[in-house]
């Protein structure tokens, strides 16, 4: 009897130990998600931050000046909106790390939130943006032209490729 009653208390010491193991990854989970949700929204903050230098250089320089920009993606897609004149991160959040109805502007990037989406915008209504496009996760090239001035509209035009 004691043989059995050994390994009685070995099984219920593993039994404890499984359980406590996998409540500890299980609470832990949603602090992982959430350091996830920032870093890809940072990410998208510093691309959107790098297209907006990109596109005040190629207008201080005339003319013909391109800039090409490797853009990487995770958690979200872009929207290059050419008749809008802007350009767009998107994601869904489960954490809801920048509250809904709430908007704010960080380095030229407005940043506003609905239930369990966030958005990231670059305003480039002053100019008129031509192109169009949306693409997700993964690395792109992303172009950025000046094209020249557009009379009609009296905006410099900017030629925006992935």
């Amino acid at each position: 009897m004691k043989g059995v009653s050994v390994i009685v208390a070995s099984t219920i010491v593993i039994v404890i130990s499984i359980t406590v193991v996998y409540m500890a990854l299980q609470m832990s989970g949603p602090a992982f998600d959430r350091s996830n949700e920032i870093l890809n929204m940072e990410n998208a903050k510093r691309n959107l931050v790098r297209i907006n230098n990109a596109v005040s250089t190629v207008l201080s320089e005339g003319e013909g000046s391109t800039r090409t920009l490797d853009i990487s993606v995770q958690g979200g897609y872009y929207t290059v909106d050419g008749e809008n004149e802007k350009i767009m991160f998107t994601m869904d959040t489960f954490s809801q790390i920048v509250a809904a109805n709430v908007s704010k502007i960080e380095d030229s990037i407005n940043i506003t939130a609905d239930q369990g989406r966030i958005y990231l915008s670059l305003d480039l209504s002053s100019y008129n943006v031509t192109g169009s496009s949306e693409f997700g996760d993964g690395t792109y090239s992303m172009v950025i032209r000046n094209v020249g001035y557009d009379s009609l509209n009296q905006k410099q035009m900017l030629l925006v490729q992935v």
